[in-house]
């Protein structure tokens, strides 16, 4: 089966009511049924829920009193889904497979609750694993009693950026989530998770090798010769 094309749709002109469209479902979880839009009206998209790195065109197709909706099956029927891989990782690492699919541990900061958002909702949470924070959401959100703050959780989903080039953990039902033992991390433990997984601490060697490098270019900079100076020799270097 052909879908309508790329070319077709960048083609669409604002008010035409006559556009026809085949394509499938793909931002509700559980319907991948491809459906054949007549007579659809094309509109601009409510730029308030305009997201460009979802990958979408900034226009919708309105059905209004003419338009015919046919369903012609599933999109997995068809056999053109081929199945991700899925990457095991941490929240310390995570952001560098953004797209992907990826599977991750860490404990339940903030507990999973239904977010409104437009005309739909999702489940919005964060987990941590050590000092690195995750915000997770869940696109098909049921209340589970026992997804409660510092339980242990495996996740597995795809890593996205928000508009403001934030990182999330994206699942696509509840049981994308699963409590796998019975530890349980304190407050105390869960308040170390600050750091989102696109940055991280430096450790040691790191801090010196920058120290250094600010020390070397003020040197530059005030243009005095400090040639005796050996800036690769162990250095003992004051917190700042």
């Amino acid at each position: 089966m052909e879908f309508t094309s790329n070319a077709e749709i960048d083609s669409f002109v604002i008010g035409d009511n006559t556009i026809e469209l085949i394509g499938y479902v793909d931002g509700i979880d559980g319907s991948k049924q491809i459906l054949f839009i007549e007579r659809g009206l094309i509109q601009n998209v409510n730029m308030t829920f305009f997201k460009k790195e979802e990958n979408v065109v900034p226009i919708e197709v309105c059905c209004w009193r003419n338009t015919t909706i046919k369903i012609l099956g599933r999109y997995e029927e068809l056999g053109t889904i081929e199945p991700q891989s899925t990457i095991n990782t941490c929240i310390k690492n995570c952001a560098k497979e953004i797209g992907k699919i990826i599977r991750l541990q860490g404990y339940i900061r903030v507990e999973f609750t239904l977010v409104p958002m437009g005309h739909s909702s999702y489940g919005n949470g964060a987990i941590v694993d050590d000092v690195y924070r995750l915000r997770v959401h869940i696109v098909d959100f049921k209340d589970d009693p026992t997804l409660k703050s510092g339980v242990h959780v495996e996740c597995v989903g795809e890593i996205k950026k928000d508009k403001n080039d934030g990182i999330f953990l994206q699942l696509e039902n509840m049981s994308k989530i699963e409590i796998i033992d019975e530890l349980v991390l304190s407050t105390d433990n869960l308040r170390r998770g600050i750091i989102p997984p696109e940055t991280r601490i430096l450790d040691d060697d790191e801090k010196n090798k920058a120290k250094r490098s600010r020390i070397q270019k003020n040197l530059d900079d005030s243009g005095i010769n400090f040639s005796r100076v050996d800036l690769d020799e162990d250095v003992t270097w004051d917190s700042e």
